[in-house]
């Protein structure tokens, strides 16, 4: 009887994070200009995410291409290749 009730009470409080979360990013998103902006970006971003990522992958393929000629390329530069290309590819967007 104890651990139902005290199941319960995880549940209770669990959901009511959760829902606070939430109410506060969709406040967050509907309710300031920065967040409409922010929101807008990550719509635009993910309506052409397949084209993006294509473009992503080929550009990270050139480029390490071209470096494998050189040097080998360490698993950070790779990763940083990549976010710079995303952010580029995001703000022409």
């Amino acid at each position: 009887m104890i651990k139902q009730n005290n199941e319960k009470a995880q549940v209770f409080w669990l959901g009511f994070a959760f829902g606070t979360v939430s109410a506060s990013a969709l406040i967050y998103f509907l309710g300031t200009k920065k967040g409409r902006k922010s929101l807008q970006n990550i719509i635009d971003f993910s309506e052409n995410l397949e084209e993006n990522l294509i473009k992503i992958i080929n550009k990270d393929k050139k480029v390490l291409n071209e470096k494998k000629e050189h040097k080998t390329i360490a698993p950070i530069e790779k990763i940083s290749l990549i976010i710079n290309e995303i952010k580029r590819i995001s703000n022409n967007a």
